[in-house]
């Protein structure tokens, strides 16, 4: 709610800022993201591109970020090229060596599907710079929801392991930033 003053007596009061990082994932029955074209305009142009240029204005005033960790690791898989995945035992790849996790460099493909694909590898790539840093600066404090984005009360009622198991996710996806 907002606290307009009616008199300049009035005292300052603080405040919080809370920045939303998420997203709905929607993948495809490979594991790719579906829609990539929509997560590049986001991330570009759109709300996750926003919250972040929104945490940049802010300049160091303390914020607190609210984030769904299954987003950062969409864009993660959208910045080394949007792979499939697979619940099944990783096989040799062409070489016969066992098949490596995706890198963070661009396709090497010269076909047009690579270049677009590139194109959501760097947007991607940026975005994942930004956010970090800005989730690192000392200037405010993050918040996991659940992995997922889990709705908590419904999980709570009917599916209370999953609410543990999503918790127990979220604790460590931003492990690899050092981030708490």
């Amino acid at each position: 709610l907002s606290l307009v003053p009616t008199s300049p007596d009035v005292p300052l009061v603080d405040t919080a800022l809370v920045f939303p990082v998420r997203a709905g994932v929607v993948r495809s029955p490979d594991g790719a993201v579906e829609n990539p074209e929509d997560w590049t305009s986001s991330l570009r142009s759109g709300a996750l591109h926003d919250v972040v240029e929104i945490g940049r204005a802010a300049r160091g005033h303390s914020l607190s970020w609210l984030v769904d960790p299954a987003v950062i690791d969409t864009v993660r898989d959208l910045a080394r090229g949007n792979q499939p995945r697979t619940l099944g035992t990783p096989g040799p790849t062409d070489g016969g060596s066992p098949s490596a996790s995706p890198s963070d460099s661009p396709s090497a493909s010269g076909s047009a599907g690579a270049a677009a694909a590139t194109a959501t590898e760097r947007v991607a790539r940026r975005w994942l710079r930004h956010v970090h840093r800005l989730l690192g600066s000392t200037s405010g404090e993050i918040l996991g929801l659940p992995y997922g984005d889990l709705a908590v009360d419904s999980a709570l009622r009917y599916d209370e392991p999953l609410l543990r198991r999503a918790v127990r996710r979220t604790g460590d996806r931003l492990k690899p930033w050092g981030l708490p």
